[in-house]
């Protein structure tokens, strides 16, 4: 056993590129929700469970929204879709 050999480290793993309709949909958040708005996208991407038809939509009526960011940021505080609903029935 020697132990002056060294193995290399792991390589990182490549993350694929952005699909064309991601790249879209990060492209016109910005035109709606300002310059800065990359990570409100994300998020906004992730609430809507990675599908981007979905987050797009959601962009697509906050562009009609008197306030687009706050119409987006209560679009990613609400519940997921899949968590039951926390009204108590009679």
């Amino acid at each position: 056993m020697d132990f002056g050999e060294t193995v290399p480290p792991p390589r990182p793993a490549k993350v694929p590129p952005p699909s064309d309709a991601e790249t879209e949909l990060f492209r016109r958040g910005k035109e709606v929700l300002g310059s800065a708005a990359g990570g409100l996208v994300s998020r906004l991407l992730k609430a809507k469970g990675g599908k981007v038809p979905l987050a797009r939509a959601a962009i697509e009526q906050a562009s009609t929204k008197h306030d687009p960011r706050e119409y987006i940021g209560a679009i990613i505080r609400a519940p997921p879709e899949h968590e039951p609903p926390r009204v108590v029935q009679p």
